[in-house]
């Protein structure tokens, strides 16, 4: 007979989550007001918003006019997107920050929905695997810089979940209909970032299924998302010729360079390892603390140990391919990092488990957490209140040309000097951005934009 402890209500697991997303709320909520962001989320704002206002299509995005005319180093799909909240928000500074913490949201929210799919009654709740999602440092600083990497990893967390619920469905239609949907997540992921969106095409071969019957289930799953991602692509340049034209150049000029390392190369292909290992030490950390003081309920049961293998799987699906290109960033490791954090939850799950059932018989401990995590909130919003149009990075610029309105045209060439501005690639990203300015090494435009020193 199973007593009360055997299984901690909602109230507890409900004032987890809430000390979670108070967590995610500190770490990104701060960020939103302020100005400064890493150069490549200010570049992507600015195809977003120009596709916002109808500068560039869909197929030929536009950046400046002297930089990229026709934008070929990502496909379309993330800015596209971006570009509503553009249109539904305007052409604020904070619509990027604001967009990134959205985005975080719904990655949580799948998260949350991929966790309970697969973990059995009698483990801990989605609250913790979200925790060390949140505690690792990367997943705040991609979503408050704007980073391809996260609409990306939205994407791929809904085709590994929809990929489990289509195996998992004992209907012949909903299986077909999820795996459908699994593909088409698998082709939006590819839609934002490129090749390394794929991974989640091993989901079927290693989620834990009891039944040896299943083979042909996995073999049929695997069939249908294959499927579906070759005749989204086929069927794209077929009716959008502009398609075919647009992955012609980005395999050639963006993937293929890129791999053999005619573009960009890294110090060292094992950089990327490097970068996961430093990622996940926080998470690790986390959960080891957590096992330290509920040693005395330390276990690891053999699902837990499964949906570990299935988690550890994916993540290094989601990263070893990416060791054969010489251009590496740090940054191409996030969409592989929330499955490492959740094989950590798995493999750590019996302290958290624990800790729910303190809470559930407790209700003073259940009302220090929730107190922490309204506490946590206010700190946050009092923090995002003082960042209030904040200079952080690229203060100098931010202080000239957006603490004050840009008050020239929009859409305007300007002549730099010395011309080396013209390549200083913050300067040319947050003159889009701000004033929709295109720079020019060449003299002779209506503008001039040069520096004390000259």
């Amino acid at each position: 007979m199973r007593t009360s402890l055997d299984h901690p209500d909602v109230t507890s697991r409900s004032a987890l989550a809430l000390l979670t997303l108070a967590l995610y709320g500190l770490l990104v909520l701060p960020r939103l007001l302020s100005y400064g962001m890493f150069v490549d989320g200010v570049t992507y704002a600015s195809l977003a918003r120009n596709l916002a206002e109808g500068y560039g299509s869909f197929w030929q995005p536009r950046y400046t006019e002297t930089v990229y005319p026709m934008f070929y180093e990502h496909p379309p799909l993330g800015f596209w997107l971006q570009s509503w909240a553009y249109w539904l928000w305007g052409d604020a500074w904070y619509v990027e920050a604001l967009w990134g913490m959205l985005v975080g949201l719904l990655l949580l929210g799948s998260l949350a929905g991929l966790w309970r799919a697969l973990v059995p009654q009698g483990m801990a709740g989605a609250w913790f695997p979200l925790l060390l999602v949140v505690l690792t440092p990367m997943t705040s600083w991609a979503l408050a810089n704007n980073m391809l990497e996260t609409s990306m990893t939205l994407w791929i967390v809904l085709a590994v979940w929809l990929c489990v619920r289509s195996l998992q469905s004992p209907s012949p239609w909903c299986t077909t209909g999820y795996a459908i949907l699994a593909g088409g997540s698998i082709c939006a992921a590819l839609l934002v970032k490129g090749p390394a969106a794929l991974f989640p095409l091993v989901t079927p071969g290693i989620v834990p299924l009891e039944a040896t019957s299943h083979l042909q289930k996995r073999a049929l799953v695997l069939l249908i998302l294959v499927a579906t991602v070759v005749m989204v692509l086929l069927l794209l340049s077929v009716v959008q010729p502009a398609a075919v034209t647009f992955f012609t150049q980005y395999l050639q000029h963006q993937v293929l360079a890129s791999v053999s390392g005619a573009r960009e190369t890294s110090g060292s292909r094992w950089l990327l390892l490097a970068v996961i290992s430093r990622e996940v030490l926080v998470p690790g950390l986390a959960a080891t603390t957590l096992m330290v003081l509920m040693r005395r309920h330390l276990s690891v049961s053999r699902a837990a140990w499964r949906l570990c293998c299935l988690f550890l799987g994916l993540a290094l699906a989601g990263s070893l391919p990416l060791l054969i290109s010489a251009k590496q960033k740090r940054w191409y490791a996030l969409p592989s990092l929330p499955f490492y954090a959740l094989a950590i939850a798995a493999l750590c799950h019996a302290p958290a488990l624990h800790y729910e059932r303190l809470l559930h018989v407790s209700r003073a401990w259940r009302r220090r957490v929730i107190m922490m995590a309204v506490g946590v909130l206010l700190v946050a919003g009092l923090w995002m209140g003082l960042e209030w149009q904040a200079l952080r990075r690229d203060a100098d610029f931010h202080a000239d040309f957006s603490v004050q309105p840009c008050r020239m045209a929009a859409r305007q060439v300007i002549s730099v000097y010395p011309s080396t501005l013209a390549t200083q690639w913050s300067l040319v990203a947050n003159m889009q951005r701000t004033c929709k300015a295109s720079l020019s090494g060449e003299l002779g435009q209506p503008y001039l934009l040069t520096t004390r020193e000259h």
